[in-house]
């Protein structure tokens, strides 16, 4: 596919009427992408590959970790004058279209703009959904009864042993513990432990917020 065929597709290449202001670059799979604590420079949009996302805490240990695909956007925090919440690396090698903070603050337009309201909007929410999703923080099974809250109430259909520990590995974990804790949760009735379907959510709310 052609780069004008591809705008043409892009919501971004869409937006701006053919004029697109993002440079496409291409980035070798291990390069660092944005640093964690630091006030973006640039607005990084994915248009192929693959990124990870992780942060450590004020001790060093990795505390959040999640991976990225087109249709992703970086940076976005600079926009408010916030720093990243995030260290970001290429996982494979992959094509970005980015564009400095201050020509995209110019794209979106007046400070009292729709555009830069909605965005200032979003952008307080998803910090707060950080906040609100510190899968790391607490015992075991406050974490993951969290996690189980957050998920579809009606459960996983094939759920095996390797997706078990991608969940262990998201809230900080060993298999053993968080076999140990889906044990628990399932003795209390809150969940089905073969699907990890919820029960009783009122049982799963009080796990997720026992005192400590």
């Amino acid at each position: 596919m052609n780069a004008t065929v591809e705008c043409q597709q892009c919501l971004l290449g869409l937006a701006a009427e053919g004029r697109c202001p993002f440079t496409s670059i291409r980035v070798r799979a291990g390069s660092l992408v944005q640093a964690q604590g630091v006030l973006p420079d640039r607005v990084a949009f994915v248009k192929d590959g693959l990124l990870t996302l992780s942060s450590v805490n004020t001790d060093g240990a990795e505390r959040d970790f999640a991976i990225r695909g087109p249709g992703a956007a970086i940076g976005l925090e600079g926009v408010n004058d916030e720093v990243s919440s995030a260290e970001v690396h290429a996982l494979t090698d992959a094509r970005l279209c980015v564009l400095s903070t201050p020509q995209f603050k110019a794209w979106l337009g007046p400070d009292r703009s729709p555009a830069k309201a909605a965005l200032s909007l979003a952008l307080a929410e998803g910090s707060r959904w950080r906040s609100d999703h510190d899968w790391r923080q607490g015992p075991c099974l406050e974490r993951v009864a969290k996690l189980l809250l957050s998920c579809p109430e009606d459960g996983f259909k094939g759920l095996g042993v390797e997706q078990k520990q991608q969940m262990a590995r998201l809230l900080g974990m060993r298999p053993e513990t968080f076999s140990r804790c889906l044990k628990k949760l399932e003795t209390r009735g809150a969940i089905g432990a073969k699907t990890l379907r919820v029960r009783d959510r009122g049982l799963l709310e009080a796990a997720a917020n026992a005192p400590a």
